[in-house]
């Protein structure tokens, strides 16, 4: 038994042990900042990503949007003569509203 804590008593002692020790927690203290450094990279690369996906389906849909409302408008400005028309008949316009939907709709 003596031997054995003789030997850790060297071990803990020698300097070899003792710059192998300062090697591991050096690049123990390295590699934990460049994880942290990586991970901040790659976070940053994602939110770009993220974002410029979110344009681009946020542009698209605004242009969806537009073709929509001009066809709405189309329909409208289509119709407008027979509303001006029938304007004294009140029960005439829903059928206009009906199809002035169903042309803005297509």
């Amino acid at each position: 038994m003596k031997q054995k804590e003789q030997y850790y008593k060297k071990l803990h002692h020698s300097l070899s042990s003792k710059i192998s020790g300062w090697v591991v927690l050096a690049a123990a203290v390295l590699l934990s900042i460049m994880m942290g450094y990586i991970w901040r990279v790659w976070s940053r690369a994602i939110r770009y990503e993220v974002d410029k996906d979110a344009m681009q389906v946020l542009d698209n849909t605004v242009m969806r949007v537009n073709g929509i409302l001009e066809d709405a408008e189309l329909a409208a400005a289509n119709m407008s003569w027979l509303i001006e028309r029938d304007i004294a008949d009140p029960d005439i316009m829903v059928p206009y509203a009906v199809q002035t939907v169903r042309w803005s709709s297509r």
